[in-house]
């Protein structure tokens, strides 16, 4: 089969290329897209399925009506610290896995950068990421200067584990498990002189 024969040809398919060219709402990025696809519609005096398709999704985000939702939503999340504040703690969680990692560097690294709505919504309407608030705004089990003991499972300790320690310091850092008791603290375990950062799930209460 020919390429010829595996094109699509839309009607109008070549003024709504350049109506999406003469868009005051257009990328440079996005313009070198449509302009490559003008080149091969020239060319073959049609589309694979494939470029029309994503041709289609620049053509609808380019119209006003899109970007004047594009720009309520922008002006919402701009204008509201929690989702900021919950965007920021996620960004923080993402970039130490394989999901949203591209995002999650945006967000840490280009004050300027605005997630689109349905990005944001993937990146906080899940469980995991729910979790991760939580744990994040949850009251600490342990409070400063209190004596624990470090869990006999916690990761990274041998050989302090069933060492006591003293809190140093509540929410040392950035939550990143997903899971129950993942706020993390500054301890210090008895007999060193070195500090030591530990999830709430791995330490216990001193029985009295």
């Amino acid at each position: 089969m020919s390429i010829s024969q595996q094109l699509f040809r839309e009607k109008n398919l070549s003024e709504r290329i350049e109506n999406v060219l003469a868009s005051l709402f257009i990328s440079d990025t996005t313009k070198n897209f449509v302009i490559s696809i003008k080149d091969f519609f020239s060319k073959y005096d049609g589309l694979t399925i494939k470029q029309l398709n994503a041709f289609e999704k620049v053509e609808s985000a380019c119209n006003p009506q899109s970007q004047e939702l594009m720009e309520k939503w922008k002006q919402t999340f701009l204008s509201s610290n929690e989702m900021k504040i919950n965007l920021k703690i996620l960004a923080n969680y993402y970039i130490k896995t394989s999901y949203f990692k591209e995002y999650a560097t945006k967000i840490l690294f280009d004050n300027s950068f605005v997630p689109t709505k349905k990005q944001y919504d993937s990146m906080i309407n899940n469980k995991y990421a729910q979790k991760v608030i939580k744990a994040t705004f949850e009251n600490p089990k342990y409070q400063e200067r209190d004596m624990v003991c470090i869990s006999k499972n916690a990761p990274f300790c041998y050989p302090l584990q069933n060492h006591m320690a003293f809190i140093i310091k509540t929410d040392y850092e950035c939550v990143t498990s997903a899971v129950k008791g993942a706020k993390k603290y500054l301890i210090l375990p008895f007999g060193s002189d070195k500090t030591l950062v530990i999830e709430e799930r791995y330490l216990k209460k001193i029985k009295s």
